[in-house]
C-alpha cells in the first residue's frame, strides 16, 4: 500500500490512478459521515461522490499532503448542491438558524424519511 502523502502528491500532479486510490481509501469514511448526517442511503452515496469531486477540484490548495484526512473532512462536509437542497427543506419546515442543530438534523431526517416513504424524492 502506497503512503498517503505519495498518493496525494501524485494526484496533485494529475495522476488519476493515485486519486482513485485515495477515493478507495476514504470512501467508507465519506459515506458514513454523509449517512450519519442525512440518514438516507442514496443521498449519502451522492454526497460522498460529490465530496470527492470537490476534493479533486481543490486538491492543489492542500499544502501538506499528509493532512489529507482532516482537510477532506473540512472542505467537504456537505457539497454545495446538497446544502442548497437541505436549506430549502429547512425553509419549508420553518427551521431557523437559531434552531438547535440536533433539532434541525432530526427534522430534516424526518422529512427525508417521509418523502421516501411516500414515494417523493427530496433529492435535487
Amino acid at each position: 500500500m502506497e503512503a498517503l502523502d505519495t498518493l496525494v502528491t501524485a494526484a496533485q500532479a494529475g495522476d488519476l490512478n493515485a486519486f482513485s486510490d485515495i477515493v478507495q481509501r476514504f470512501q467508507g469514511m465519506a459515506y458514513v459521515s454523509a449517512y450519519t448526517m442525512l440518514g438516507d442511503v442514496q443521498m449519502a452515496e451522492d454526497v460522498a461522490q460529490e465530496a470527492f469531486i470537490e476534493a479533486y477540484l481543490h486538491l492543489p490548495a492542500l499544502h501538506e499532503p499528509q493532512a489529507f484526512p482532516g482537510w477532506f473532512r473540512r472542505i467537504s462536509p456537505l457539497p454545495k448542491r446538497f446544502q442548497r437542497s437541505l436549506a430549502s427543506i429547512s425553509q419549508s419546515l420553518k427551521l431557523s438558524a437559531t434552531s438547535p442543530p440536533c433539532y434541525q438534523v432530526a427534522t430534516i431526517r424526518y422529512q427525508i424519511t417521509q418523502s421516501n416513504l411516500s414515494g417523493h424524492s427530496t433529492r435535487p
